[in-house]
């Protein structure tokens, strides 16, 4: 019997609206609009399909499409990650620019993000390099 992921973590709704926070574009006075948030939903979708995000196990929209209150299938440990890179990307096009504290704050989770998707494979050493076998002293080969 195959085993069917359960999709967990934030909504989309809540992702989108993080971003739209990042930048200062709140949705207390009037809301945003479904064509901010169809904008916002494209960016997203393309951001992604690209690496480190396409390791982040996000769902994509199916036959049925795909819907705000929707989980998007990414943990929450990383929604500040794609929340910041996302306003990054929304934000020219909306006519704003992220301060420097938040493009830190981005760097920061960015780096993080990458760090714990990074499939960092194990080296093998020759046998006179430090970290090698036996622990050779000498970087090159001695003299005969």
């Amino acid at each position: 019997m195959t085993a069917l992921p359960i999709p967990s973590g934030p909504t989309i709704r809540e992702i989108i609206d993080f971003a739209f926070a990042a930048m200062g574009t709140s949705d207390a006075m009037f809301g945003h609009s479904e064509n901010e948030y169809a904008a916002a939903l494209t960016s997203l979708n393309a951001m992604m399909s690209e690496w480190p995000f396409d390791q982040l196990g996000y769902i994509f929209e199916d036959a049925a499409g795909v819907r705000l209150e929707e989980e998007s299938g990414i943990a929450r440990q990383h929604m500040a990650a794609v929340g910041y890179a996302l306003a990054e990307r929304m934000a020219p096009s909306m006519g704003k620019t992220l301060t420097p504290e938040t493009r830190r704050i981005k760097g920061q989770t960015y780096s993080r993000l990458c760090a714990a998707v990074a499939d960092i494979p194990a080296a093998q050493y020759a046998e006179n390099t430090p970290t090698g076998y036996r622990y050779g002293r000498t970087y090159f080969a001695r003299p005969e």
